[in-house]
């Protein structure tokens, strides 16, 4: 797969000697004219030319490489003109960034250094350099690199991995997929070789709705993206439509998940559950459903307050989120094969095994209850009554150290705790803090920022 050439100082070479000859710049004419791109550096030297390439080639798309990793000068005049040749080049659309070589090795001020010193692996140390690069090229024009096997010394490829999941994620789905893969679309305009591959999801499926006056009409086209839609339902709490799409034939699993349909004069949709790339890979109660990858989600039924059960037929299991966006397991099932040992005369949360298998769909009947169908052989059940567990009595502070205040309480495993606090009851300001998945017996909560108030109160908020 040809898409480009790299020309950095590289191998002896003087970029900006080269660039002043004129076969050179009609080489990369041609370059541009045949569709391909330019992959570069982004240190003190290369922006300079960059900007002149760009000048004299407006078309051609150029990939800056290893951007967070440039070494910015230390000089104030040098830095000023390296920064402000950067934010030219951020106003160029067909200049691009790749994302790759974060990690550094620094002294104990945090100043580079060639050997010795520390490799920061925390997020909060790159978070400025990143929002830099944020700022000034935008999230339609930054691509993912791992700089493999070359960043090895620096960091494993997994380290490297959620370094830019965790920052990406906090930007927000759709961020997400262009950083992994959607921009390299743009970039390197690459040759789709497979039906599965992720860009040939406009070649999907649409969603239509029928009504006595319209008859049938399409709500999301084709080139919304779906792939395999799955069951479709309308939360009461906003009136918006949402659909699961289990995405089976997109080996990529980028288009897996829960979307709300947002109507307007351009129809669009919203991502409400992770996709591969998602902050956690395998959904655990506490976690926020927007950050959880639920495999193969399939089954979708809301309450009248906009909380709502969600199967996964890969992922095996019937969830619940409540109307803050909290996953809590409910039903616990398998994935794979077939299967079914659910009792009757049982009320959820049941985790302890797998119950049965592959969830195909998920209702809430006229009477409240939740109706389900699971497995190949077809198993329908109903649970009635859905209503969570009653929280527990005994919260209560267990120790104080270094890394917080750690909470304790009774909790019930398979039950997700949303732990809230307010620095005074006169009048009270409950703010959620964090939430987290229960254990049989003891449960526990560290509020690492408890350093921070002179006095603090705290709840357990039931799932809503």
């Amino acid at each position: 797969m040809y898409r480009g050439i790299r020309f950095a100082y590289l191998w002896g070479r003087d970029v900006a000697a080269e660039i002043k000859k004129p076969q050179v710049m009609a080489d990369l004419k041609l370059l541009s004219d045949a569709g391909l791109s330019l992959d570069s550096g982004g240190g003190e030297k290369d922006v300079p030319n960059l900007l002149r390439i760009s000048d004299r080639i407006p078309n051609l798309r150029i990939i800056i490489n290893h951007l967070p990793g440039a070494p910015i000068p230390e000089d104030p005049a040098a830095r000023a003109r390296y920064e402000q040749g950067l934010r030219e080049l951020g106003k160029r659309p067909q200049v691009y960034v790749k994302v790759s070589e974060i990690f550094q090795r620094v002294d104990a001020k945090g100043r580079r250094v060639q050997s010795g010193g520390r490799i920061p692996r925390e997020l909060s140390f790159y978070r400025p350099r990143l929002d830099e690069i944020w700022e000034t090229f935008g999230p339609d024009r930054l691509l993912f690199a791992s700089d493999w096997t070359n960043s090895e010394p620096m960091g494993t490829f997994g380290e490297t991995l959620r370094l830019v999941q965790e920052y990406f994620t906090q930007k927000g789905p759709d961020a997400v997929e262009k950083f992994f893969w959607k921009n390299s679309l743009a970039i390197y305009k690459w040759v789709k070789r497979a039906p599965a591959q992720p860009g040939g999801l406009a070649q999907g499926a649409t969603v239509k709705q029928w009504t006595p006056a319209g008859g049938i009409q399409v709500v999301c086209p084709k080139e919304m993206g779906f792939v395999n839609p799955g069951n479709i339902d309308v939360n009461p709490a906003d009136g918006h439509l949402y659909v699961c799409d289990r995405a089976e034939d997109d080996a990529s699993r980028t288009a897996t998940g829960l979307w709300r349909i947002d109507p307007g004069p351009t129809t669009t949709r919203t991502r409400m559950t992770g996709n591969v790339f998602a902050l956690y890979s395998v959904p655990a109660d506490g976690q926020p459903a927007l950050d959880s990858f639920i495999e193969g989600t399939r089954g979708i039924a809301f309450l009248p307050n906009g909380a709502y059960f969600i199967c996964g037929h890969k992922d095996g299991s019937i969830w619940y989120v409540d109307t803050t966006g909290i996953l809590h397991r409910y039903l616990r099932g398998s994935g794979r094969k077939d299967g079914y040992v659910l009792p009757d005369d049982t009320h959820p949360p049941l985790v302890f095994q797998d119950y049965f298998a592959q969830p195909r769909a998920v209702t809430i009947g006229p009477d409240g209850s939740l109706i389900a169908v699971s497995n190949d052989s077809g198993y329908v059940f109903v649970v009635k009554n859905v209503a969570p567990p009653v929280l527990p009595r005994d919260l209560r502070p267990e120790s104080f150290d270094s890394s917080g205040l750690r909470l304790g309480w009774s909790g019930l495993l398979g039950h997700a705790y949303i732990v809230e606090r307010t620095p005074s009851l006169q009048p009270p300001a409950w703010a959620a803090i964090g939430a987290t998945s229960g254990k049989a017996g003891l449960t526990e909560f560290v509020d690492s920022s408890s350093g921070s108030f002179g006095r603090a109160f705290y709840r357990l908020s039931p799932p809503r």
